[in-house]
């Protein structure tokens, strides 16, 4: 459930994730990414990953060394 607000307005935080497909001149698709490297959930959230017709899964958030392996395995 997301964090809302006391007006009981959803809060939504923005990706640091961000993907786009594009066309190419000659007819190909292309996928540029950017990544924003911070730190984007408060230290004590609790991440929790569902999937239809499963029991949900606590995640550990990854640490800084971890996002950074992660994104230059991406990029490079």
């Amino acid at each position: 459930m997301a964090p809302r607000t006391a007006n009981g307005e959803e809060l939504r935080r923005a990706s640091p994730l961000w993907l786009r497909a594009y066309p190419t001149a000659s007819g190909e698709w292309r996928l540029r990414s950017l990544a924003l490297i911070a730190e984007f959930l408060p230290v004590d959230a609790t991440l929790e990953m569902r999937a239809r017709d499963r029991t949900p899964e606590l995640l550990t958030s990854p640490n800084p060394e971890q996002m950074r392996e992660l994104l230059q395995a991406w990029f490079i």
